[in-house]
C-alpha cells in the first residue's frame, strides 16, 4: 500500500522520503541496541 502511494509522488518527494525513512531505521536500531546495554 505504501509502496503504491510513493508511485504517485514527484521524484524529489521520493528520495525526501526514502532518506527520512532511512534515518528513522537507523535510528530505531541505534535506540534497541543502546536499551540491550
Amino acid at each position: 500500500m505504501v509502496h503504491e502511494m510513493i508511485q504517485i509522488f514527484p521524484k524529489h518527494e521520493q528520495y525526501a522520503l526514502s532518506n527520512q525513512l532511512w534515518r528513522a531505521v537507523v535510528s530505531i536500531t541505534s535506540n534497541i541496541a543502546e536499551g540491550f546495554r
